[in-house]
């Protein structure tokens, strides 16, 4: 099952059924980040993946439990380009997608790889991690899949990944 599959079927179950099962870090925008907002990232950034830009045209950022997805200057988990910004360790040929509850930064590179830095080693990319190949598998198998139970070990998120056969 595809990521867009499946948040959809979380968004089936309604926050009522994830506040039971003690999953309080779950949000799914209901729209994605305003139009003037991607073509600003696009121009930055013109080698951008056309999947992770789909990913921003249908949700501005998410939040699936420890990873907070980016998004546009409205998104809670803070701007893609405010945080490209902050971190200015990031070039023109990396751009940070998501972080994590600790402050530590899942970015994407001009191959469409996804990588994972931790908070204290932002200065240093060759301490980062390989994450995913791509965006879709980001999606698939880190945000919901096995390997965020890898990379988090188990919780409620990777009981209720579980319980949908998705780990």
């Amino acid at each position: 099952m595809r990521y867009r599959d499946k948040i959809k079927k979380i968004k089936s179950f309604g926050k009522e059924y994830f506040l039971r099962k003690d999953i309080y870090s779950l949000d799914i925008p209901d729209k994605g980040c305003n139009k003037i907002y991607l073509q600003t990232i696009i121009k930055k950034y013109p080698w951008i993946h056309k999947s992770y830009l789909k990913f921003l045209e249908l949700f501005n950022g998410g939040e699936y439990d420890d990873i907070r997805l980016l998004g546009d200057e409205n998104c809670k988990n803070g701007s893609i380009l405010e945080t490209a910004r902050i971190f200015s360790s990031f070039s023109v040929d990396k751009i940070p997608i998501a972080k994590d509850s600790a402050g530590d930064v899942f970015w994407l590179d001009k191959d469409g790889k996804i990588y994972w830095i931790s908070i204290e080693n932002i200065g240093d990319q060759s301490s980062s991690t390989f994450i995913a190949k791509n965006f879709e598998d980001f999606m698939d198998s880190f945000c919901l899949g096995k390997k965020f139970r890898e990379h988090y070990g188990d919780n409620e998120w990777t009981e209720f990944l579980k319980s949908q056969h998705w780990i």
